[in-house]
């Protein structure tokens, strides 16, 4: 495959490195990055709602904090929705690097690279970048990673129960930290051949642009797991949705109040009367019957109650996954 042709002073012109293509994969990631419009390829959070969803995180939350009881059996959910621009991209770079052109194997002059031929020396490379964390990518964890600078894209919040935040990710976009001095790949200028500008070398974002939209590779995802198509791998750490536990807890404690109800048992006493031509003195003997009556005290005792706990249950893990090949 032809490489992109260099300006090698007095010795003429040389096919350029992997090293010197890799300079000027990094003026074009800083051009990507930067991007605020026809920026296919990026990522947002909860905004741009005509970009495609790659998934949602869902957090879950008790409506009633710690120690609540009886509780109920209520569930407030907060989705974070990601999604890409994946809006399919015609390149029309204003010019393309000029490489050797061979005919059976000899030199035959010079020709303007293809997409493909771009897709294989520029392209492949810049995919190389994104995977290893470089400028344009992405990462979802709780800090920003150690290298080069990156910006809060969007927060996602892990809520146990009522409005109580337990921890936090972050989705961050790495901004800067490329090497934007180039060796410039050569063009066609008219008559003569020229090294292409910055804004010539930026202009072939688009060669990449659609090549996510093609291919897939580049396309980011948040799921539990990678999907069954391609090869992906994960960007930054999972995230766990958590929610406090609501369990049956026995409780004991005293209760005062009145009570009504029916007695039913033997009495023992005495009994007097007189008996008309006789009399009779006291008499002693059983009374057996039903009596109703108030009573009022304390009573001790247990019951069972659906009470919000300290404990939590992981319900969900999500991870952001990059596909690379």
């Amino acid at each position: 495959m032809p490489k992109p042709l260099k300006w090698n002073g007095s010795a003429g012109l040389k096919e350029m490195s992997a090293a010197e293509i890799d300079d000027n994969v990094d003026l074009i990631l800083d051009h990507f990055s930067g991007m605020s419009s026809n920026n296919t390829g990026h990522l947002a959070m909860n905004a741009e709602s005509g970009w495609t969803d790659i998934g949602t995180f869902a957090d879950t939350r008790r409506d009633q904090a710690q120690g609540t009881h009886p509780a109920n059996t209520t569930i407030h959910t907060d989705n974070y929705v990601f999604r890409q621009n994946l809006t399919d991209v015609t390149p029309s770079p204003t010019a393309r690097p000029f490489a050797v052109k061979y005919d059976g194997g000899s030199f035959d002059g010079m020709i303007e690279m293809t997409d493909a031929e771009c897709r294989a020396d520029i392209v492949d490379r810049i995919n190389i970048k994104i995977a290893a964390g470089g400028v344009g990518s992405y990462v979802l964890q709780p800090a920003a990673p150690g290298t080069g600078t990156w910006t809060n894209v969007g927060t996602v919040n892990n809520k146990l129960a009522v409005d109580s935040v337990a921890n936090s990710t972050i989705l961050w976009k790495r901004t800067t930290g490329s090497n934007t001095t180039a060796t410039r790949p050569l063009k066609w200028n008219s008559n003569q051949v020229k090294e292409m500008s910055d804004a010539e070398i930026n202009d072939l974002v688009e060669m990449y642009q659609e090549s996510i939209v093609d291919t897939g590779i580049g396309k980011y995802t948040l799921a539990a797991a990678a999907p069954g198509t391609g090869t992906w791998q994960t960007v930054g750490s999972a995230f766990v949705d958590t929610r406090k536990q609501r369990t049956d807890q026995n409780y004991s404690g005293d209760y005062t109040g009145a009570y009504t109800g029916n007695y039913t048992g033997a009495y023992t006493g005495y009994y007097s009367t007189y008996y008309s031509g006789r009399q009779v003195g006291p008499y002693t003997g059983y009374y057996s019957g039903t009596y109703t009556g108030y009573y009022s005290g304390t009573y001790t005792g247990s019951y069972t109650g659906a009470t919000i706990m300290a404990a939590t249950d992981s319900v969900t893990t999500m991870k952001l996954w990059l596909r690379t090949a």
